[in-house]
């Protein structure tokens, strides 16, 4: 896991989207969800429900927070 890969989920979550997220962090919207499968994957969890009103990820939000830097 990278510290990327948690600014990534974080700015997914507080966006309610990979579209805005990505203009956000300035990378494209694959290389995005590339990062985010790839922690899910490594973690062994669906760390986003996907729907149409936007991803949702609250529980683990607070969690990578308090792993990032300020």
């Amino acid at each position: 896991m990278r510290l990327e890969q948690l600014q990534y989920f974080v700015q997914v979550v507080e966006s309610h989207s990979f579209n805005k997220a990505a203009q956000k962090l300035n990378i494209t919207q694959p290389a995005l969800t590339n990062a985010i499968r790839s922690l899910e994957e490594e973690l062994d969890v669906q760390l986003l429900v996907r729907s149409r009103r936007g991803p949702g990820g609250y529980a683990f939000m607070m969690t990578a927070k308090v792993c990032l830097p300020n």
